[in-house]
């Protein structure tokens, strides 16, 4: 591979991903087309990338020269050499579709956020910007090795491909608002070019989505407005989620910890509870102090971030001075 290493070209059948972490996801998503690594000597290999190209039987070659064959930072320590595919994309899937995107950087950065929102199929319309770019590829940090793109001479051969997708055209003056995007999975979301978005001709065929915007600017870039238009479309079908703090069914990796500071807490009060037993014999005492155990467990599920600070500090005071607590108890 050494021996053909050159400034990136788009007529080449290769492509370079400069960095650590993105040649990585290189290594762990793609590995059939990756085809070399190249480190630097100061390079310290922190990532275990030499370990895994060991494990992959991908090449990896210490060299200093070829950095600057390909162009290459000082600051970049690391890329990887890879093969150029196409993937088909899934009809079961939702899409986004590029019409025509020009920019290298918005076409990065709108993979990495589709890959993000957990849409993982893209279709790009010709002409377009090259999907195999340097810039395309730094600004998707790594996550165009996690979706599949396919290009498209027209859109006319997308709609042959996809003829029961539903369509929504994303204009400024589109009837829909994006929380009225169906529900359903085979959707195309339909973005277009960065300077002249899609003409009036894509109503006859798709619905019109605006999404609202002041006075104070006409247009969004084309990566927010897909970023914009993607979220809200992820959201409504669950391919993401907030993360609940009371979700009990996927309980927080610290929630045992927490609980077993609560006990460690209610087993100190019942020390307390015993060192007074004189004063208070009953059990209507007995079994209010354990509703009221029970009913700090359930607190702390709905607020354990407050509770987790809480309990650190309360429980270094008591254990420190069990004796204290008792007394205070006994109050």
């Amino acid at each position: 591979m050494a021996d053909k290493l050159k400034s990136y070209k788009k007529e080449y059948s290769y492509s370079y991903v400069f960095g650590a972490s993105p040649t990585i996801e290189l290594l762990l998503t793609k590995s059939c087309a990756a085809e070399c690594v190249y480190i630097r000597t100061s390079y310290r290999d922190i990532d275990g990338l030499t370990d895994l190209c060991r494990k992959l039987g991908i090449p990896a070659v210490t060299s200093d020269k070829a950095f600057n064959v390909v162009g290459c930072k000082d600051s970049c320590f690391v890329f990887g050499v890879f093969k150029k595919f196409d993937e088909p994309l899934h009809g079961d899937k939702p899409h986004i579709v590029l019409v025509n995107p020009s920019d290298m950087g918005n076409l990065g950065t709108i993979i990495r956020t589709a890959a993000g929102l957990g849409i993982a199929d893209i279709a790009i319309i010709e002409p377009a910007a090259d999907i195999w770019n340097l810039k395309t590829v730094r600004a998707s940090m790594g996550a165009i090795f996690r979706v599949r793109h396919q290009r498209f001479a027209s859109f006319d051969d997308y709609m042959a491909k996809f003829p029961s997708n539903e369509r929504y055209a994303f204009m400024c003056d589109g009837a829909l608002s994006p929380e009225e995007i169906t529900g359903n999975l085979t959707v195309s979301l339909i973005f277009g070019n960065e300077s002249s978005g899609l003409d009036s001709s894509y109503r006859e065929f798709c619905h019109s989505v605006r999404i609202p915007f002041c006075d104070k600017v006409d247009s969004f870039n084309l990566s927010s407005a897909v970023a914009i238009g993607a979220y809200i479309y992820a959201r409504s079908v669950k391919l993401i989620r907030a993360k609940r703090q009371t979700d009990i069914k996927n309980p927080p990796r610290n929630l045992r910890r927490i609980f077993y500071l609560c006990s460690v807490r209610c087993h100190l009060c019942s020390v307390g509870r015993h060192a007074r037993v004189t004063a208070v014999p009953d059990d209507f005492t007995r079994a209010l102090y354990d509703a009221l155990a029970a009913g700090y467990a359930l607190f702390i599920v709905y607020f354990r971030d407050v509770v987790v600070y809480m309990n650190r500090v309360m429980f270094a005071y008591f254990l420190a001075y069990p004796a204290g607590y008792a007394a205070h108890v006994a109050i």
